[in-house]
């Protein structure tokens, strides 16, 4: 992972770039990111993986904006996590783009062209993020620009409400903001709000997503504080010695656990 205090401090002031300017980043330094996407930090590293750089304007769906660049992010469908799995993975990409000045964005509901749904290795196309030189504010000037839920409507975890502001301000579909961890200090669970039946279909999907956002940025937050956390993706909780519960109306996500 890219230099944690570059990756914590793009937490706090990176923003959803949608205005890009046309010219594209040089191929050098396109070859250098794609090389970087080989080296990312996996949340479930059994999960196969593919992010490939498009550099076309042929994005198709609703809410896409036009930029010079797109990553797509290609996995297994139907592998359990694989949601989470990407959310975690290209938010890494989204950090270390906003660390060098650049833009991006997550583009939940566009699709690439048809003959890029698959991969090189047949992997199946899961969702993008567009990127580029910014043609607006790259970033923000404060952190009181995000509009998110206070800390209370995140956690009841207070000794941990330090290392969870950076979930607070994590990105999500539609500003969805589905995370609701609970617990105890160095052991947390990470719970998923059930989005009601008429949105399910369409944000459930990108809400699992959404937590392997949140679960990035608590890693990087508990790096920079110097902690060493551990991800469980087991809902039976087989680990502990006291379950957490999960909350009512909520989704188990992850368990995670540090010595404290």
């Amino acid at each position: 992972m890219e230099d944690v205090v570059r990756l914590y401090e793009a937490v706090f002031y990176r923003k959803s770039v949608r205005q890009y300017k046309p010219e594209p980043l040089p191929m050098d330094e396109l070859f250098a990111l794609q090389q970087e996407t080989k080296e990312l930090e996996a949340l479930l590293p059994e999960i196969p993986y593919a992010i490939e750089v498009v550099s076309q304007e042929k994005v198709k769906g609703l809410f896409t904006v036009k930029a010079p660049h797109y990553l797509c992010f290609y996995s297994k469908e139907g592998a359990e996590g694989m949601e989470e799995n990407a959310g975690y993975i290209m938010e890494q990409m989204a950090l270390i783009l906003a660390a060098r000045g650049l833009g991006a964005c997550w583009l939940g509901a566009a699709k690439p062209p048809k003959p890029m749904k698959k991969s090189a290795d047949g992997l199946d196309f899961v969702i993008m993020m567009a990127f580029g030189y910014p043609d607006e504010e790259p970033v923000r000037k404060d952190p009181k620009e995000f509009r998110r839920k206070p800390i209370s409507e995140v956690t009841d975890v207070a000794e941990c409400s330090e290392l969870l502001e950076a979930v607070r301000l994590a990105p999500s579909a539609v500003n969805s903001q589905p995370w609701l961890v609970t617990g105890r200090e160095g052991e947390l669970l990470f719970s998923r709000i059930k989005p009601n039946l008429l949105k399910n279909p369409f944000m459930g999907p990108l809400n699992r997503i959404d937590m392997g956002i949140a679960l990035l940025h608590f890693r990087v937050a508990a790096a920079f504080s110097g902690k060493a956390i551990r991800i469980s993706m087991d809902p039976q909780q087989k680990t502990s010695a006291q379950p957490v519960p999960v909350p009512a109306g909520c989704l188990f996500s992850a368990r995670v656990t540090w010595e404290k």
